[in-house]
């Protein structure tokens, strides 16, 4: 399957003998799905075969049936799918009468075996501190911006953020000092401000206790991430960690959390990310994994969700407190 299959491109797979009544009934159902909502969503999330539907958790996987060798299809609860549509609807009814479990009934689905975890607006709270930072050493070299504009840019690194805003022409010149007084100023006047997002290391805690691995994938500078770590208080906690002097190329590009999945000698299929932005998302994806998204960052659940977060979560107390319900923990939300 490729990240433009549409739903009527789904085709029955290869069974040995006649399709029971069941499955015909169910492939019948997913021949209904709105073509349109794929058009609107239609990256394919992570490694295995995963057919979102509008993006959002209630979707439909199709998975190889661990006992008969068959295909077993299964679908959010029709009650929690109000936001997929007439046709999610009618798909998730049927799976529901044809006696297949949906996702919010099943036990015993893997869990996740690491936890990648972005920091700044993740972690802790940060990102209009950086906002402001960026906008005071930009004005500078005489740029003049809008703190919101540039809070929507935090969660790249530099060498994404200058681009938007200094002409190619210049930037080899004052790419290098931009940087440096901006780090100036943040360390300076707003470093001592930041603080540990609520319920942030009880998360870590919790998935250490559940047996997930924690590693940190973060466009920070590895002297900022060893001050996240001790404010957060999560040092011992964190297995492994990539910061931006670990890549060539800062998120939106898969660089960080692929150079976090070489060091914890993981494949992607097996791993999570979790951050607050779009960034996160596109740059988790571009190296196979999928995404939790928290919008302690300030971007929106709609804005997360296009990015390609299989979920979203208004802070990572939230995720804290539904963890058992979440995708970490529920192989059928992934």
């Amino acid at each position: 399957m490729n990240a433009g299959l549409m739903s009527k491109t789904i085709r029955q797979p290869a069974l040995s003998g006649k399709l029971d009544a069941k499955r015909e009934t169910v492939w019948r159902a997913m021949d209904k799905l709105d073509a349109s909502l794929m058009r609107r969503r239609p990256a394919m999330l992570g490694a295995g075969p995963l057919v979102p539907l509008g993006g959002l958790k209630q979707s439909i996987a199709l998975l190889d049936g661990p006992t008969d060798g068959g295909w077993l299809a299964k679908a959010m609860d029709p009650r929690d799918s109000e936001l997929i549509g007439e046709a999610g609807r009618s798909i998730a009814a049927t799976l529901m009468r044809c006696g297949l479990k949906s996702a919010s009934n099943r036990t015993g689905d893997p869990m996740i075996e690491a936890l990648l975890s972005d920091i700044d607006g993740t972690l802790v709270e940060s990102n209009w501190l950086h906002a402001e930072a960026w906008q005071g050493a930009f004005a500078a070299i005489g740029i003049e911006l809008n703190r919101e504009d540039v809070r929507r840019q935090i969660g790249k690194g530099g060498d994404e953020l200058i681009p938007v805003y200094v002409s190619w022409w210049k930037r080899r010149q004052v790419e290098g000092p931009l940087k440096n007084y901006r780090k100036f100023i943040f360390q300076q006047d707003y470093l001592s401000k930041v603080k540990a997002l609520p319920a942030a290391r009880e998360l870590l805690v919790r998935a250490k206790e559940a047996g997930i691995r924690v590693a940190l994938a973060s466009s920070a500078d590895k002297d900022e991430l060893q001050i996240y770590k001790r404010i957060v208080g999560m040092e011992e906690l964190v297995e492994k960690e990539t910061s931006a002097n670990d890549a060539d190329r800062s998120k939106p590009h898969p660089d960080i959390f692929v150079a976090a999945l070489e060091r914890l000698k993981l494949p992607a299929e097996k791993c999570m990310a979790l951050g607050d932005t779009p960034y996160d998302a596109e740059a988790a994806g571009l190296a196979g994994l999928r995404t939790i998204g928290v919008s302690t960052g300030g971007w929106s659940r709609t804005e997360l969700i296009d990015a390609g977060c299989v979920e979203v979560y208004d802070s990572v107390a939230e995720l804290l407190e539904r963890f058992e319900n979440s995708a970490l923990v529920r192989e059928g939300l992934r």
